[in-house]
């Protein structure tokens, strides 16, 4: 075990009504807890190739003593990068969520792009480095599982590793999902009157690294930032080899809906989702709420937790009991009326 991790129990969650999601077992609400608890550690991790502190939290199923429970392990793991500014403890509405459905979730932080660290000064290439930090705290978390750690030897199955991530962190899932940036194509924009808003923001080495990380197998982008990355018309998202799910808000200003609306055809058909959440704005995506939406941030966080787990639990955990809860029906039932957010996808 690192020196430097802790142990404690997060928030406790649990749902008496819900139904155990082994496989081939019964269905819980998604939007609902879930049948576990979740708790909570900390491991003090450090890139020393890159030089990059990477502290990392990981939420996964517990008892109600905040023991680890292994009754259904191994669990998928789902990592989550934060947003421009934010950390990787700004997100626990929906971390702590998926480890009550029988996910594991680990968030890092991203080394100068937390909090006021983006603007003091910037880190140069952080487009570049974001990927890289997940596919670091991937490795130790696989090669800790590997190797005896007391916390998660046995706890996750290396076959079913899924991102999300929300604004930076949005972009950042899709780079890991396999999107090919169009750099020559962004720095044109960034000539244009009018540019975009990632110009001036982000910076790009000479040569591109690759980015894509194999072993991702779906990825949920929350208001993924930075678009325009992906080149004229966003193509550079047609290479993305995996299933998504984009959830965008309509009163977002810093990601509007008219940018994700051009994302969302440019992915494959995977499948790929696309929620539009009306009065949702880009805070209503972490737990500080939704500061700039008219939406309630609980109603908000529900519809963001229900389609997490049901759309993770379908296409990274196997659970194909969870595809009633990504229909049209569905959605017309779940949103009410007037409805309170946009569902689609593609055809069955």
């Amino acid at each position: 075990m690192d020196l430097g991790k802790s142990i404690f129990p997060g928030l406790i969650l649990l749902s008496f009504a819900s139904a155990l999601t082994c496989s081939g077992g019964p269905v819980s609400d998604p939007a609902a807890a879930g049948p576990y608890a979740a708790s909570k550690a900390v491991y003090d991790w450090h890139d020393d190739s890159r030089d990059r502190a990477l502290p990392t939290s990981i939420w996964y199923p517990a008892r109600l003593d905040g023991t680890v429970d292994r009754s259904h392990a191994p669990y998928p793991l789902i990592l989550f990068s934060h947003g421009s500014g934010g950390s990787r403890d700004l997100y626990t509405f929906i971390t702590e969520h998926l480890a009550t459905h029988g996910f594991v979730a680990a968030a890092c932080d991203h080394q100068g792009n937390v909090g006021l660290d983006q603007f003091v000064p910037s880190e140069p290439y952080m487009a570049i480095k974001r990927p890289q930090d997940i596919s670091f705290a991937l490795d130790r978390i696989l090669e800790s599982e590997r190797g005896g750690d007391p916390l998660l030897s046995g706890l996750i199955d290396p076959e079913k590793i899924g991102a999300a991530g929300h604004s930076f962190g949005g972009y950042t899932t899709l780079a890991l999902a396999g999107a090919s940036l169009k750099v020559d194509e962004f720095n044109q924009m960034c000539e244009e009157p009018n540019p975009s808003t990632g110009c001036g923001f982000i910076d790009f080495p000479a040569q591109i690294p690759e980015l894509a990380d194999p072993r991702i197998k779906a990825g949920m982008a929350l208001a993924p930032g930075l678009n325009e990355v992906w080149g004229e018309n966003m193509h550079g998202a047609g290479s993305v080899t995996v299933p998504v799910m984009i959830i965008g808000g309509t009163t977002d200003i810093l990601v509007p809906r008219q940018k994700l609306e051009v994302l969302y055809p440019a992915l494959p058909p995977n499948p790929r989702f696309y929620i539009q959440i009306i009065g949702g704005g880009h805070t209503g995506f972490t737990d500080s709420g939704n500061l700039d939406g008219s939406l309630g941030s609980e109603r908000m966080w529900e519809i963001v937790r229900n389609y997490a787990v049901a759309f993770f639990q379908v296409y990274l955990a196997g659970e194909k009991g969870y595809q009633k809860y990504l229909t049209p029906d569905n959605a017309a039932a779940f949103a009410g009326s007037p409805a309170d957010f946009n569902f689609s996808r593609d055809p069955e």
